[in-house]
């Protein structure tokens, strides 16, 4: 096995520890602080966060992914990008200040105003980590990288957790990834050499702010297009609506959704490295979606077949209105993580067109946001969002083909037992729970996904078999790298 092949295998094994830990204490943290604290709780620190994240879209440089694709970058660039990290974050934090309380008594939440401007502070800590921590992710060193975010995970798990048993209250949730990133920027400084000087540099700055400056504006439009049915919902609806929509967002992304992380993790830097290799660019993308689709078939005919049994089992009750968006964001998130398109088209360079797809995405929820609220209240945020993602797939699926020149009836072929198999099985699994489990509890929650699981794995492995083996091929090729990685790491 090459040495590239090695160190793509390796990072692939690592990002998929670290968001396996990292979203297993996050989903222990939602099973516990859902049934701790109210709906309305989860909407008063949605709204700090949703002031927060339109404040550092509006302000990411894209700098970050900039220095990943840069071949050789030195010391006056991550030196330069320690600078405009801290100075983004200063401004961000002043901002939130002065904004705060207008924003609170604008949505009717004037108890969520020192909830604001305390979550500011987060954005201060997360600028003084190490700049180099960046290299973890361009070299596809993802075991500094496991150990950099998980520890701060745990710690933050723990506290916030720990806090709300005593005292249960919104300020839980901010205590937790505020030890968070506290940790993070200890660790960053225990596990890096590097230390970041005072060097601001015009061309470097330059340089990175090139490639970055259409990712930054397609980083808007994509928080405007995602967030602003949440501010309409938050509106029209209250805070209670807005916590009730997030948790079923992290829900459903925690469950599902995660995969999709694991391919932008490791596939932009690989491919980044590869895009000038159009047959390995080919082969490595194919390869990649016939791992990554059959897990993400099965875990989204979950969310979309059995949300009810999903929502009682983890979360409790109280929380039954969040089911019918989950099965919504089911559908969003199986379209995300088909075909990798964001991480290909950013490897090549084409951030001009991530933009404007980000903009028509932003003017299609722009345009259904209000009326879709209207008529289906929170299931309406959900479509709002839904409907964009559906109209652009067709076209960055098809600037995908065109990039790497992969025929379309041949990647169709690849991925056809799991088109078949994820119908198949979510068909039934509908099917099943409206006429045998009529009531919703834990014991048909695992019934249902034992049932749902080995349907799936049994008609994926025979339609496969019948169509050429790719998918049963990639997998036992995984296996192979896998086995002989265990054993490099052993001798």
């Amino acid at each position: 096995m090459s040495n590239f092949s090695h160190i793509v295998i390796r990072a692939g094994v690592w990002a998929t520890l670290l968001r396996v830990v990292t979203r297993l204490f996050n989903f222990l943290q939602l099973a516990i602080l859902t049934r701790l604290l109210s709906p309305t709780d989860f909407g008063v620190f949605g709204l700090a966060l949703l002031i927060y994240g339109l404040l550092d879209a509006l302000s990411d440089l894209g700098l970050d992914d900039s220095l990943i694709r840069t071949r050789n970058p030195g010391k006056d660039y991550l030196d330069t990008f320690f600078i405009v990290n801290i100075l983004r974050a200063s401004i961000i934090f002043i901002l939130i200040l002065l904004i705060a309380n207008p924003i609170a008594l604008f949505f009717g939440e004037p108890q969520s105003s020192p909830l604001i401007m305390a979550i500011g502070f987060l954005s201060i800590l997360g600028s003084l980590h190490n700049p180099a921590v960046i290299y973890f992710q361009k070299d596809l060193d993802l075991r500094s990288e496991f150990i950099y975010r998980t520890t701060g995970t745990v710690i933050g798990f723990c506290i916030s957790v720990g806090i709300a048993l005593i005292q249960p209250s919104p300020w839980v949730l901010l205590y937790g990834m505020a030890t968070e990133k506290l940790v993070q920027l200890f660790v960053s400084y225990q596990i890096i050499v590097y230390r970041p000087g005072i060097n601001f540099s015009r061309g470097a700055f330059y340089e990175m702010f090139g490639f970055g400056k259409w990712l930054m504006m397609s980083q808007v439009f994509k928080y405007l297009a995602i967030n602003t049915p949440l501010w309409v919902l938050t509106y029209l609806l209250g805070a209670s609506a807005l916590g009730i929509y997030q948790i079923a967002a992290r829900l459903s992304q925690t469950i599902g959704t995660e995969i999709c992380k694991v391919v932008a993790i490791v596939g932009f830097p690989t491919f980044s490295k590869i895009n000038l290799q159009p047959s390995l660019m080919k082969f490595s993308y194919v390869k990649s979606q016939c791992i990554i689709m059959p897990v993400a078939g099965l875990l989204f005919s979950f969310l979309i077949a059995i949300p009810e049994q999903i929502v009682i089992a983890i979360i409790g009750q109280k929380w039954i209105d969040a089911a019918p968006l989950i099965r919504i964001m089911g559908i969003i998130g199986l379209l995300q993580s088909m075909g990798a398109q964001i991480e290909v088209i950013k490897s090549f360079g084409h951030t001009k067109y991530i933009a404007i797809v980000a903009a028509m995405r932003l003017v299609l929820t722009l345009v259904t946001i209000y009326p879709f609220i209207y008529w289906f209240g929170l299931e309406g945020a959900a479509l709002s969002t839904l409907l964009p993602i559906v109209i652009l797939f067709v076209f960055t699926q098809g600037k995908v083909f065109a990039l790497i020149n992969l025929a379309i009836p041949y990647f169709i072929a690849t991925i056809l037992p799991v088109i078949i198999s994820f119908f198949i099985t979510t068909l039934l699994l509908l099917v099943v729970d409206s006429v045998y489990y009529t009531e919703k509890s834990i014991l048909g929650f695992f019934s249902l996904v034992f049932f749902g699981g080995l349907l799936y794995v049994c008609l994926l492995l025979c339609i496969d078999y019948i169509t050429g083996k790719r998918i049963i091929s990639a997998y036992r090729e995984l296996f192979k790298k896998l086995y002989f990685f265990s054993n490099y790491k052993n001798n």
